[in-house]
């Protein structure tokens, strides 16, 4: 008959120490910014303005979060899913900004490791734009048939290294139109969340800030500086100085703001 016995006081601590000495993995948000070149404009329905042609230029960034849990069970395949307002994809080419929709973010990154073929893939599911244009997808894909892009399926946590990889589907953004693009560079940035805007009135009451790409900004008017009403709907920057008129109302007198929308306080 076996008898139970209980490990030596030592091992345990051993075990214990051991552990502790483990790193833990420390979540960071990442902001990775990239420029390219569009190569393929179908507007068959003549929904675009005519801006974004063959060789225009297009710019944009994407935020994810380092440490985000893996779905997928396949071993080979990590699958990132992100659902919070903070996180997506924006891209700017001719006078359209696209990007993820931050009140219904389903922004997805996948890292394909398997023998012989390496894949790298985001997609935003559920999009908006700067002009009245319906947005269905936004997404990247890079493929590498060497299988030697990537050592793993982990979350790459550093831009990918561009000359590793074929950019066969490349940039692409589709609506009742399709665009595609390669893109030419990658990068990291700081992921900094812009100040609120200092504001300017007219004599129109005309509201007017500084924008940030991608950055969706909700204008707010208030009789105390205490407390803020939103004014009409959440309006999405592009980098440029941005403008809105208000009526004056008769015997108020209105301070106006612009609120960055994607990072509710």
């Amino acid at each position: 008959m076996k008898t139970l016995m209980n490990k030596p006081t030592w091992l345990a601590a051993a075990i214990v120490f051991r552990l502790l000495l483990v790193p833990s993995a420390r979540a960071e948000i990442k902001n990775f910014t990239f420029q390219g070149t569009i190569s393929v404009v179908e507007d068959q329905g003549f929904v675009l303005d005519g801006s974004i042609t063959n060789g225009a230029a297009f710019e944009g960034f994407y935020i994810f979060e380092s440490t985000d849990a893996e779905s997928n069970s396949d071993s080979t395949v990590g699958d990132y899913w992100f659902t919070n307002s903070t996180f997506g994809v924006v891209v700017k080419v001719g006078n359209y900004v696209f990007r993820t929709n931050p009140r219904h973010v389903n922004f997805l990154i996948e890292v394909v490791d398997r023998p012989g073929s390496d894949n790298y893939l985001l997609r935003s599911y559920n999009n908006v734009c700067s002009q009245p244009v319906m947005v269905d997808h936004i997404a990247w894909q890079l493929d590498d048939s060497t299988g030697t892009a990537l050592t793993n399926e982990l979350m790459p946590v550093t831009p990918p290294a561009l000359a590793a990889w074929q950019s066969v589907f490349g940039m692409t953004v589709s609506g009742g139109f399709f665009l595609r693009g390669t893109v030419t560079s990658i990068s990291e940035a700081p992921a900094i969340i812009p100040e609120r805007p200092a504001v300017t009135l007219g004599e129109a009451v005309e509201v007017r800030w500084p924008s940030r790409l991608g950055y969706f900004y909700q204008i707010q008017s208030s009789e105390d500086l205490e407390t803020w009403t939103n004014v009409g709907e959440p309006v999405l920057g592009d980098g440029t100085e941005l403008s809105r008129f208000f009526a004056r109302q008769a015997g108020k007198r209105l301070f106006y703001r612009a609120e960055i929308a994607n990072f509710p306080q």
